[in-house]
């Protein structure tokens, strides 16, 4: 997702701390950027943490308007298609570096992330179970509330280096593999049959 956080300091610096993670970026580099003096930046933004923390929340704007606004599919199935794949291309804008950065400076903004992850997606993925269900799509035994629970949980555990130890394991696959799995787990077989090549 093409981004356009509304000026060109947020622009920068989000592109910025994209490429090279958010500690090692200073108000000098996005200054030298923008060839424009850190003075000139401090009229807008107090501090990094300001332009970090307004990214975020532009960012998680963003997401939500796409993610609940989204429509228009056959079923429910093909919508789970849709929901895995937007989690995959969320994934890949937050790497290792960025999460460990955030965890590690501003909680705040992980805060955020673990906000949306627990409200916005899990009541899409809930609602789509329940769906699914009612469709004759999942099998009728799922329980709904723990299953969704699993799927945004695995966005966390594809982070977790301990469990998945980036030298072994690449993480984008990983998160891939964990919903191509549970749509297996949760669909009756010959749904989980038509859409194997979905994932």
């Amino acid at each position: 997702m093409d981004i356009d956080y509304g000026n060109k300091i947020l622009n920068v610096s989000a592109e910025l701390f994209r490429q090279y993670g958010i500690v090692s970026v200073s108000m000098d580099d996005v200054a030298h950027e923008l060839h424009m003096s850190k003075k000139s930046i401090y009229v807008e933004y107090c501090s990094k943490s300001e332009i970090i923390v307004t990214l975020a929340r532009v960012y998680f704007k963003l997401h939500k308007r796409q993610l609940v606004k989204k429509s228009g599919f056959t079923n429910s199935a093909e919508e789970f298609v849709y929901i895995s794949k937007y989690c995959l291309d969320m994934f890949n804008e937050f790497s290792p570096k960025i999460v460990f950065d955030l965890k590690k400076k501003y909680p705040e903004v992980l805060s955020m992330f673990l906000e949306y992850k627990n409200t916005i997606i899990h009541e899409k993925v809930k609602n789509n179970f329940t769906n699914g269900i009612k469709e004759s799509l999942y099998r009728e035994e799922v329980n709904v509330e723990i299953s969704s629970k699993v799927f945004v949980e695995q966005l966390q555990l594809a982070f977790d280096s301990l469990t998945f130890p980036k030298r072994e394991y690449d993480s984008w696959r990983l998160l891939q593999e964990m919903m191509k799995n549970q749509f297996f787990g949760i669909a009756k077989p010959e749904v989980a049959q038509k859409y194997e090549s979905r994932f």
